[in-house]
């Protein structure tokens, strides 16, 4: 516990670091006492080309609210109030999202917007593959970078008593899987360092339990990442996502030394159904399982 507590405080240094060196550090982070004002002042728009809301389930001012005050929370660095954006996760994936979940997406929005305000949102259209209780919003911070979000309608679940039948909640890769993928990278990170493909394995077979990851080819990974660094210097930190999109996956880098050089290696977390697995060159691919015939 100590060991992952450490390696959280490294890596929240790690990140702040990573602003002030890319450049990119701005005015992204605790409100002020006039944040609450400003939040009112997020525009919300509608993208020239957006096919229209036709679900009424998905009230168009109920949306737009929600994500003016989402965007404001992001802005205010206001873990409590992001979290009751995204509360309705807590029923999809049937254990507790804490303020912890909010706290994680909080330092990544703030990689990823490099530190800067976020100062609209447009809606881009219903989310089709929601069956019309989905729609898409891109938070536009200064400077023109955007960042899709996903807002859905509820159409299940009780939280302390409370129906959540017909609520809008917020999600996405950051919001919804950075929490995860620090626990998960945690994890990977202090087996690397103490020499353990059995955890190692455990990790990369994902869901896949009739077809685990072997251990041998755990140890060729821990064989790979040795050659490229010094194991007890590794550390990761997030740097981003694949595209802008709302779902694609999260871009880490691990970082250490090899003798006295620096390195570091570029990696993925893909992520689906509430899981989380590592994407790197340095991991070998499981074996194809043989299919059975009679």
């Amino acid at each position: 516990m100590m060991r992952a507590e450490a390696m959280r405080g490294i890596l929240g240094l790690a990140a702040v670091l990573l602003l002030f060196v890319s450049g990119c550090f701005g005015s992204f982070g605790p409100a002020g006492e006039n944040e609450a004002e400003k939040s009112a002042t997020i525009p919300v728009y509608s993208h020239k080309n957006a096919q229209a809301a036709h679900d009424a389930l998905v009230p168009r001012d109920a949306a737009d609210n929600l994500i003016r005050e989402f965007a404001a929370a992001l802005n205010a660095g206001d873990a409590v109030r992001v979290l009751e954006a995204m509360t309705w996760l807590e029923q999809e994936v049937y254990y507790t999202v804490t303020t912890e979940y909010a706290e994680a997406a909080l330092d990544n929005y703030q990689v990823y917007f490099c530190g800067r305000k976020i100062e609209k949102a447009v809606f881009m259209g219903p989310a089709p593959f929601y069956l019309g209780q989905g729609l898409i919003y891109r938070l536009y911070a200064s400077g023109g970078k955007y960042k899709e979000v996903f807002l859905f309608r509820a159409d299940a679940g009780y939280l302390n008593g409370r129906s959540l039948y017909d609520e809008l909640f917020v999600s996405d890769n950051i919001l919804y899987y950075s929490y995860r993928a620090n626990v998960y990278l945690d994890m990977f990170v202090n087996a690397l360092r103490e020499n353990r493909p059995e955890e190692i394995a455990s990790l990369l077979t994902h869901d896949d339990f009739a077809n685990p990851y072997p251990e041998f080819k755990a140890a060729e990974a821990i064989r790979n990442y040795g050659r490229l660094f010094d194991l007890l210097t590794v550390s990761y930190v997030f740097v981003g996502t694949e595209t802008g999109g709302a779902d694609s996956p999260l871009l880490f880098e691990m970082r250490g030394t090899k003798g006295n050089t620096p390195v570091r290696h570029g990696f993925k977390v893909s992520h689906g159904n509430g899981l989380v697995t590592m994407r790197d060159e340095l991991i070998p691919l499981k074996p194809i399982k043989p299919c059975m015939h009679n």
